[in-house]
């Protein structure tokens, strides 16, 4: 099975957010998250990044960032990434602070998240 790509994930995520501001009702995106253990596309959708790849861990960046960048820029009220935790987990927790190799592994999400609630506050 293909992983969906980029550009789809991008319009899902445009086009829910877009379709609740059309009906006058504010959007969270809740409990979303992009599983550790799951294949992604690069950005052009032309190459399926595995979690075992040298890159995977930029690749799940740039998805979690464009995720976020769709929901706020086209109105989200709120997002909630699936889930802030303090075990280890493989699939979505992010860790804040312990395990310490998960919350080193995570930090640049964490400073991601951050930096969203930070741009995009009233």
């Amino acid at each position: 099975m293909q992983p969906v790509t980029y550009a789809q994930a991008n319009a899902l995520v445009t086009g829910l957010t877009k379709m609740g501001l059309k009906y006058k009702r504010p959007v969270v995106m809740g409990e979303w998250g992009v599983k550790r253990s799951q294949p992604v596309t690069n950005i052009a959708g032309t190459q399926v990044i595995q979690p075992t790849d040298p890159g995977y861990a930029s690749a799940r960046y740039a998805w979690n960032k464009m995720v976020l960048d769709a929901c706020y820029v086209n109105g989200c009220a709120g997002s909630n990434v699936w889930m802030g935790a303090d075990w280890s987990d493989n699939d979505f927790n992010v860790n804040l602070y312990k395990p310490y190799g998960d919350a080193v592994r995570d930090a640049p999400l964490v400073a991601l998240l951050k930096k969203m609630g930070t741009k995009y506050s009233p």
